[in-house]
């Protein structure tokens, strides 16, 4: 046979007797050529010494040494290319074993034409059509098997060109003809992981398939043919469709990959690969994963760096990938709770399955269990060099922003994955969200929106490109970027309650109205009613406000999310006592069972009185979030400031709240504060300067009651400064803000006395 091995950056030529790596003709001995030959052909297996010389030197007298002499010599052959090589191990006391991944190239134009062994049965679907693998592509993988052996794994393939350096694919569901319950979905799965390491091949993603299927007016979730593939392709403009198919014949199973040009159907590439078993199969998925890579053309240099195996050899098995893919797909569905018995049993069967820790832990944040989901996100940490560089980067981010809260080296993380995997959507979008956790909106907006160029489907991206434009203060732009997720139908509550913030900031206070009408008995309602919520508060009426905080709360109640149902109330005293409601936000915290990680809490707690228990609970968890960038820098100089004013020590607070000044564009709450505290020191234009920063930035968290404060504040600051005029044109832009607020609301009824004092001045 004329086939080529190719082995790490070897190829070896048996016809022509030609041995090359790196470019270079390597020379060899013909003993110990036959000796390598031998060795890359049964690779992955023990050879003994007598299997060897009986072998490579036949029935010719030879002694151990000789066998030794040509083993050096490829070691040493080997290594004039590539130092320090493991590839040939020696097994103490009985022989050798060649550990590299091997690949044989098999021509199309030679493969054998006979008919299938009888072995494999002929299945159909539901609609009548064959489901039986192709007889010759078949009978071609059985008649190499015994030579094509990766630890029990070999393969061949088809060549064609695929022009160009980055390629987006959709990949089909593989077609199973092995009858195995969840076997083609876990290989579906498997084959997704291990083609998204390549930085040069994007494979379109579960939830960009699922918008395109609507749009098309078919089931989300619908299975994924290789026509309707081609049509989903078409579509959303990508290069190709890859589908797969599954057989078994005997003990042993064939993998087929196949690429085809989704404008004409046109193969492309195919890339096949054999497992002597069920123990050999993620071998085999690894393999031919890796070989589509190259074929579509990307460099080795690529494929060396990104080509992690999806299981660790040691512990990886079949069972394990199956519980993982049932526990993935239920999770992508919503339904967490259900997803975890899976997530645990693939642990419990592969201990070293990173991105199954990772991933449970994201369902653990998702369901409001911080304590385990930083349990299990740490233990992916630990794994994270185990998994395949773009799961590495994902546990990382997780890790990072979930975990030790260091959104700086979330960050540094995702410029890294953007880097690498510049058509990766949920990295630029993730990037853009960390961006404006610190308090640079500006910096968020080109990843938000290079997210959306690569992937117009991705509604994470659009929320945070409104977000960072609202926050920028470009509402008009935030506005029309919800707009446009609305005609790609991805506007899911956040961009509805974005739009209401919009309108909000943009003085039309009706805005809210549309997005009722639009939520009303959706899953989104209860956001959309938070968002009204805090409009509330925001126009001075705290008694709607409370209603409408106390119903969610008891909706949450009744659905059994107790602790978000208390997170829900622990938002309310804060904003009680800002407005004066001292004696409401002491009752509500007396009532409040304790709320982990909160920064309202303790502010109202300082606000009321209870500045003790503000500081047992900010040394607390000071210490619980030492690398947390906002507790250290946004949250804990919040809790510190409000302590230092309710004990009179103004210069105290400000200095706290100095750490917070890069992240005033995060939100008012620093703002407000620093200003209050520079009233109270009497530096009335520090305080002027604050209340003007938050006057200027009326897209920064629209529906916060410290807008209209602001300009109170700024009312007191050139009031005491002695600007009357300015002062008095300040108290009349809150009482504007506030036209329809509660009449009993103590803070309004100080500034209408205080109004009044200064009408008086002449």
């Amino acid at each position: 046979m004329n086939n080529l091995y190719r082995f790490a950056e070897f190829e070896l030529d048996p016809a022509n007797r030609v041995f090359s790596g790196f470019g270079k003709t390597i020379s060899l001995p013909a003993r110990a050529f036959d000796l390598l030959l031998y060795m890359v052909r049964n690779s992955g297996r023990l050879l003994t010494k007598e299997e060897l010389m009986k072998t490579v030197w036949g029935d010719a007298f030879v002694e151990e040494g000789n066998l030794t002499q040509s083993v050096f010599l490829v070691r040493k052959a080997l290594a004039s290319v590539q130092p320090e090589n493991k590839i040939i191990v020696t097994v103490p006391g009985r022989g050798y074993r060649f550990e590299s991944l091997v690949t044989e190239v098999l021509p199309v134009e030679i493969q054998p034409s006979v008919p299938a062994p009888a072995a494999v049965s002929d299945q159909v679907d539901a609609a009548g059509r064959s489901l039986k693998p192709d007889r010759r592509l078949l009978w071609a993988a059985v008649s190499v098997v015994g030579i094509l052996t990766v630890a029990g794994a070999g393969w061949f393939w088809y060549t064609r060109a695929v022009p160009g350096d980055h390629h987006e694919v959709v990949l089909a569901d593989f077609e199973d003809t092995t009858g195995e319950p969840g076997f083609q979905r876990a290989v579906n799965i498997a084959i997704g992981i291990d083609l998204k390491q390549s930085p040069f091949l994007q494979v379109t993603s579960d939830a960009k398939v699922s918008n395109t299927l609507k749009l098309m007016e078919r089931k989300p979730d619908e299975r994924l043919t290789v026509n309707l593939a081609r049509e989903v392709c078409q579509r959303i403009d990508a290069q190709a469709v890859l589908s797969g198919l599954i057989a078994r014949f005997g003990q042993q199973y064939l993998l087929t990959l196949t690429a085809s040009d989704c404008a004409n159907g046109q193969e492309l590439v195919q890339t096949r690969a054999t497992a002597k078993t069920g123990d050999n199969i993620l071998q085999a998925l690894d393999s031919v994963a890796a070989e589509m890579r190259r074929r579509l053309g990307e460099p080795l240099r690529s494929l060396r760096r990104f080509s992690k195996p999806l299981l660790e050899k040691e512990t990886g098995s079949l069972d394990a990938l199956k519980a993982y893919s049932q526990a993935h797909d239920i999770g992508m569905q919503g339904r967490f709770q259900e997803s975890i018995p899976l997530f645990r049993r693939a642990l419990e069967l592969d201990p070293q399955f990173a991105i199954a820790w990772a991933d449970l832990g994201v369902i653990y944040n998702n369901l409001g269990e911080p304590a385990q989901s930083a349990q299990t996100l740490r233990r992916a940490y630990e794994l994270r060099d185990v998994a395949d560089e773009p799961d590495r980067l994902f546990i990382i981010a997780n890790y990072h922003s979930m975990v030790t809260g260091d959104l700086h080296e979330a960050i540094r993380n995702y410029e890294t994955w953007t880097e690498i995997y510049a058509r990766n959507s949920t990295a630029w979008a993730s990037l853009a969200n960390m961006q404006i956790q610190i308090g640079r909106p500006d910096l968020a907006i080109d990843p938000a929106r290079r997210a959306i160029a690569i992937d117009v489907k991705n509604s994470v991206a659009y929320v945070n490109l409104a977000r960072a434009q609202l926050f920028a203060g470009k509402v008009d732009d935030a506005i029309a970027t919800c707009q446009q997720a609305i005609v790609q139908k991805v506007d899911a509550a956040d961009v509805h309650g974005i739009l209401i913030q919009a309108g909000f900031a943009d003085g039309d206070a009706s805005a809210s109205d549309a997005q009722v009408v639009w939520a009303r008995g959706m899953p989104s309602e209860p956001y959309i009613t938070l968002q009204r919520a805090l409009l509330s508060f925001a126009e001075g009426k705290p008694k709607m406000g409370t209603e409408l905080f106390s119903k969610l709360a008891e909706g949450y109640t009744k659905r059994g999310m107790a602790e978000r149902a208390t997170r829900m109330r622990g938002g309310m005293p804060r904003l009680e006592a800002e407005l004066g409601m001292t004696d409401t936000a002491r009752k509500a915290l007396d009532e409040l069972p304790p709320v982990e990680g909160s920064t309202d809490v303790p502010v109202a707690l300082a606000e009321v009185g209870e500045d003790a228990r503000a500081e047992t609970i900010l040394q607390h968890d000071l210490k619980e979030f030492p690398q947390d960038t906002l507790w250290q820098n946004v949250k804990g100089p919040q809790i510190a400031a409000a302590i230092a004013l309710a004990r009179n020590e103004p210069r105290v607070a400000i200095e706290a709240l100095r750490r917070g000044i890069p992240y005033d564009l995060r939100s008012t709450e620093l703002a407000a504060l620093r200003g209050r505290a520079y009233l109270a020191a009497k530096q009335f234009p520090q305080a002027e300067a604050e209340f003007r920063k938050i006057i200027a930035h009326p897209g920064l968290e629209p529906l916060s009651a410290n807008h209209a404060l602001a300009h109170l504040g700024l009312a007191r600051a050139l009031s005491l400064e002695g600007n009357v005029a300015g002062g008095r044109a300040e108290y009349e832009s809150f009482f504007t803000s506030w036209k329809a607020a509660d009449a009993d609301v103590p803070v309004l009824l100080a500034a209408k006395s205080e109004y009044a004092k200064l009408a008086l001045i002449r």
